[in-house]
């Protein structure tokens, strides 16, 4: 159907973002969420067949592939179902076994809290 939307969101600058796209056909809604900050809700009648085709990365009208991403796309994941803010704020800051002080390290500073709270009991 050639169908796209421009949210306007724009990242620029070399650090990794986490980019979230939701598209909730039930209610003609398209969201995005850039870093687990919502930058874009609108309007979107447009739903998605099993055996549509889609592109991620580049444009592809149907006739020539064209504006390539100049960047990196890593853990690309599709969902059958719309995600909640509560799951998409785990994917983006998903916790790491053994990091008692959320510094997503596991580390000595770790060991030392583990510890001392075990000298409590």
């Amino acid at each position: 159907d050639n169908i796209w939307h421009n949210t306007g969101a724009a990242v620029v600058d070399a650090a990794w973002h986490h980019i979230v796209c939701l598209l909730d056909d039930a209610n003609d809604v398209l969201k995005m969420y850039v870093d687990c900050n919502e930058v874009y809700v609108g309007s979107c009648a447009t739903s998605i067949a099993a055996d549509d085709l889609f592109s991620l990365g580049q444009e592809y009208d149907g006739l020539v592939v064209s504006d390539f991403l100049s960047g990196f796309i890593d853990e690309v994941a599709i969902y059958n179902r719309v995600l909640s803010y509560e799951e998409i704020q785990q994917l983006y800051n998903p916790r790491i076994v053994g990091d008692i002080n959320n510094d997503h390290i596991v580390n000595f500073l770790d060991y030392i809290i583990m510890a001392g709270d075990w000298r409590k009991d």
